[in-house]
């Protein structure tokens, strides 16, 4: 700015501008932050390509199950990398996203070279599960890959939890065998998939949904995701085969303790059109993953809608849900199908304060959820004692089996039982 005046009713400013002709327009630089991401894709594609002709002798172990392995994983590759690339361009002006684009396809293509290294922790996972499962007792520890694979399609439960953990490439050629051939030897005959504490991350997990798309857990009942830093991406790929239909007999899901999901995760995954894809589902666990009542009012909104009409237990410890995310939640459950099957609800250490508890026991002593047996409400320090003793009555007069809702002073006592033991002395 050069000076300033006022001229009648008027304020003048005299400016100098310096315009820089070589700088492109905000779309001339989005598409060129794209462009980077698809040069990027390109060259991964050629890695790869390059790492099969040049070190072949890793797949040959994998090749035994997968016959055609390297050309399924090309072609993986590509698909994976096509997709990140496709993203909108306005995407690409935002440099978190711009970076995750990036990671992502690092990922990817990590994930697919790692495939043999990933059949090896899968074996080394499995060996015990087949001795604890007995199902042949001619079985011996120096089986072949292959038939340990064709032994652990047959089980009714794999878990991976401890020891070296799977990771993206693990958990990815985990799908990959358990495809129905041509591909693989799938498909799975696994009801219960326990992936705790694998570290699968987004990549790992879009690749699991990728193969459940096309039939390789086609049974699967119970589906435990904790602690694997899943995110948004992950949130998308689990919704998408939800509402796809392909895991209508899902009855348990459990995706504790990933703090990356966040709100815009979850509203995703409890999305009215996921949810009541999987009609079967009675446990929903999402402790700690960093929702707050936006996603509520989105679980709330579904089941409203139908959702869960099967809910036995709603686990959402360790957010950060406040007194209106509690009330839609209450209003809507005491109103839905779910409020003759729900016995466990699970609240602890989130925002709450008197209005929210008021909000449940309003639905309690209207004997709106009659199949309620625990309620676990403690760790909202925003609850006073008067607004506890009220809902401690509540959950006597409705013959609840567990209620917890923190102390009481001066007394440090629960009120539950406290309330429990004043009823008995009558």
């Amino acid at each position: 700015m050069l000076e300033c005046d006022a001229e009648d009713r008027a304020i003048v400013v005299k400016t100098h501008f310096d315009v820089n002709r070589q700088c492109g327009t905000l779309a001339q630089a989005m598409s060129k932050r794209r462009k980077l991401v698809c040069d990027m894709a390109a060259n991964l594609n050629d890695e790869l390509t390059y790492e099969l002709f040049a070190a072949w002798q890793p797949w040959a172990s994998l090749q035994l199950v997968v016959p055609d392995a390297t050309s399924h994983a090309k072609e993986r590759l590509a698909t994976l990398l096509a997709d990140v690339s496709s993203w909108d361009v306005s995407k690409f002006n935002d440099g978190e996203e711009l970076g995750r684009a990036v990671s992502l396809a690092v990922q990817a293509h990590a994930m697919v070279a790692g495939w043999p290294v990933g059949l090896e922790l899968v074996c080394t996972h499995a060996h015990p599960m087949l001795t604890d499962a007995a199902a042949d007792p001619d079985a011996r520890d120096d089986d072949n890959v292959l038939t340990i694979c064709q032994r652990m399609s047959t089980l009714p439960k794999l878990a991976f939890e401890g020891g070296t953990p799977l990771q993206h490439r693990g958990v990815s050629v985990l799908g990959l065998v358990m495809t129905p051939a041509p591909v693989g030897i799938g498909p799975s005959h696994c009801i219960a998939l326990e992936l705790k504490k694998q570290g699968i991350g987004d990549a790992g997990a879009a690749d699991l949904c990728a193969a459940i798309r096309v039939g390789a857990f086609p049974s699967l009942k119970d589906l435990l995701l904790d602690a694997n830093g899943l995110g948004v991406y992950a949130a998308e790929a689990l919704s998408d085969v939800m509402a796809s239909g392909w895991l209508c007999n899902l009855e348990k899901l459990w995706i504790n303790d990933n703090r990356q999901l966040t709100d815009e995760g979850c509203k995703l995954l409890f999305a009215s059109r996921a949810l009541k894809a999987s009609p079967a589902l009675s446990e929903l666990c999402a402790n700690g993953v960093c929702l707050s009542s936006t996603s509520v009012h989105a679980l709330a909104a579904a089941i409203e809608e139908g959702a869960l009409p099967k809910l036995t237990r709603l686990n959402l410890i360790n957010n950060e849900i406040d007194d209106g995310g509690c009330a839609k939640l209450a209003h809507a459950l005491g109103r839905s199908v779910a409020r003759h099957s729900l016995s466990r609800l699970q609240l602890e250490n989130n925002v709450l304060s008197d209005p929210g508890l008021m909000a449940i026991v309003a639905e309690l002593s209207a004997g709106r959820l009659p199949s309620l047996q625990t309620l676990e409400m403690h760790g909202n320090k925003k609850m006073s004692d008067e607004a506890k003793a009220e809902a401690a009555k509540a959950a006597v007069d409705a013959k609840m089996d567990k209620f917890m809702v923190g102390m009481v002073k001066p007394f440090m006592v629960e009120p539950f039982a406290s309330y429990i033991a004043g009823k008995n002395k009558e």
